[in-house]
């Protein structure tokens, strides 16, 4: 016989009965709500690949060279090297007994589903930073994983050079401990960075899928006769990061999260990033905790980093550097552990 789940794991009216008061339905306040703007950013492509992306990055350019006159010269030739991302298949499913959505209506059903859609992208935004194959090669790698180790900028080498031993793109803020946080760099756009969908799915990936009425028995053996009946919604998600050029992603790590520790340093750093580390005219969106957002307002007192433009028809306040978006994001940790430059 199969285990009935707890209450606590699946619905029933214990869990509906929060959202009725004297017979009438409640709006709960949604407080686990979060604002994390990366995902509604991003530039989405179609992938090559059902279950990746296989792409090429030049690695070497021809050079030509200077001669005398009359005298032999050789060619030269470019090179090329193949990638490949993962695309990950991220799933939930809503399962609500039949005599619960009676009693309890519609309503609750859709607040519970609103509950899953909200849940499911934090699911999402949380592994597009913070994702890892490691344990789990279904699992794509998150931008933490891509983007990890800062340098140290000993000797020639820099945070643009990809023969660092260090990871490129990725500057240290000098914070230590596990009480850090970071602020991420992308430059979204074809052949930049984007999220990767299956190939030829006309839903992007994305499905929400109504079951309808489906029979629940409590054993798997066919002469099983306890049953019940439910609705199902499934919901899915078949989604990737791809970053084709290393350029178009920066991070600045191991900045301190108190808030009695803001380090006017990093305006240096942030500064060096937006000016050194991309190419193109694609815009590049800074993506920030609510904590280093009150820290940048700080630090913007008094100057003009409000900025109203042709490109915000609804004149909504935008927070800028320089030519750069100032995006909030939640996900972002202010209890990072500080990696050690190399």
């Amino acid at each position: 016989m199969a285990t009935e789940s707890g209450l606590s794991a699946r619905y029933n009216m214990a869990t509906f009965s929060q959202l009725i008061h004297n017979n009438d339905q409640l709006t709960p306040a949604r407080n686990l709500v979060e604002t994390n703007l990366m995902l509604s950013d991003a530039y989405v492509m179609e992938a090559n690949e059902v279950l990746g992306h296989t792409g090429s990055r030049q690695t070497t350019l021809p050079t030509p060279q200077i001669v005398k006159v009359g005298a032999y010269w050789s060619g030269s030739v470019a090179q090329w090297a193949k990638f490949h991302d993962d695309i990950s298949i991220f799933r939930d499913t809503i399962v609500i007994p039949q005599d619960v959505e009676k009693l309890n209506g519609t309503a609750s059903v859709s607040e519970a589903e609103e509950s899953h859609k909200e849940g499911f992208g934090q699911g999402v935004q949380n592994h597009l930073i913070y994702g890892t194959s490691v344990a789990d090669p279904e699992k794509f790698d998150g931008l933490d994983v891509r983007y990890k180790t800062p340098d140290d900028e000993s000797g020639s080498n820099d945070q643009l050079d990809p023969a660092s031993t260090a990871d490129y793109g990725v500057w240290d803020a000098g914070g230590t401990g596990s009480d850090t946080t970071s602020i991420w760099f992308i430059q979204w756009g074809p052949q930049k960075a984007g999220l990767i969908t299956p190939f030829q799915d006309p839903q992007m990936g994305i499905k929400i899928t109504d079951m309808g009425l489906q029979k629940e028995v409590d054993s798997v053996t066919s002469n099983a006769t306890s049953h019940r009946w439910s609705y199902y919604t499934e919901l899915e998600w078949w989604l990737g990061l791809s970053i084709f050029d290393i350029r178009a992603v920066a991070r600045l790590r191991n900045i301190e999260a108190s808030i009695d520790s803001l380090d006017l340093g990093i305006i240096k750093q942030i500064t060096q990033i937006l000016t050194e580390a991309f190419r193109g005219p694609e815009t590049v969106w800074m993506y920030v905790p609510p904590r280093m957002e009150t820290h940048m307002k700080i630090m913007a007192q008094n100057k003009q980093n409000v900025m109203f433009s042709k490109e915000n028809p609804y004149q909504v306040p935008l927070l800028m550097w320089d030519n750069s978006p100032i995006r909030r994001c939640e996900s972002i940790l202010l209890t990072e552990t500080a990696v050690a430059a190399a």
